[in-house]
């Protein structure tokens, strides 16, 4: 909601400069700004609507982003600094979403469920560590955290949403399986890690 008032409070201001008669060429001086505008509004959108179709409303249609980790990941670290907790940074390149997934939503809407429910679980000020790794088999998120009450509801609502994918609880924290199908590497990601 924070990043959208930021988009709506510059497009009044272009609204204003664009009312104006004596500013010749206001588009062309804020066209960077406009279209920066543009892709934020674009990708919180994306987010908005993961979130309602969680909920049951099908704002989703057919549209499919293969930056859907990214943006949901975005719009996650950004909530939690405002509770006060934090999450570990993300790899410096995400892998994409495929389209075999359910409607497109469910995937980035795990992943933000289960790094949401442990980061709140923390300690305030406290940072939630957590990793993403091709693996030769598939895809495995994991988070080191103890269990607590929102991670376990969470636990349940996501297993009940993404069929396929295999989470296990442990006590030092969890780990999300996933097909190798449902994602591909993004640009400059590390080949798969050999686990023994």
């Amino acid at each position: 909601m924070h990043g959208l008032n930021n988009a709506t409070q510059l497009l009044s201001a272009l609204n204003a400069l664009a009312g104006r008669d004596d500013d010749d060429g206001w588009l062309e001086k804020r066209s960077a700004d406009l279209a920066r505008t543009s892709r934020e509004i674009e990708d919180l959108g994306y987010v908005l609507a993961v979130l309602a179709a969680a909920s049951g409303a099908d704002l989703f249609g057919e549209r499919r982003e293969p930056r859907g980790l990214e943006l949901v990941l975005d719009a996650l670290a950004s909530a939690l600094r405002l509770t006060g907790a934090g999450l570990a940074p993300a790899p410096p390149s995400l892998p994409r979403l495929t389209t075999p997934v359910g409607e497109g939503w469910e995937l980035p809407w795990a992943v933000g469920t289960l790094l949401w429910a442990s980061a709140t679980d923390l300690p305030p000020d406290a940072i939630l560590p957590w990793s993403l790794e091709r693996r030769p088999q598939g895809w495995i998120l994991t988070a080191t955290c103890p269990a607590g009450p929102s991670l376990a509801a969470a636990a349940g609502r996501v297993h009940a949403r993404l069929a396929g994918a295999g989470l296990e609880s442990r006590t030092d924290g969890w780990s999300l399986s996933l097909p190798a199908a449902w994602l591909r590497p993004g640009e400059g990601l590390a080949p798969p890690v050999e686990v023994s």
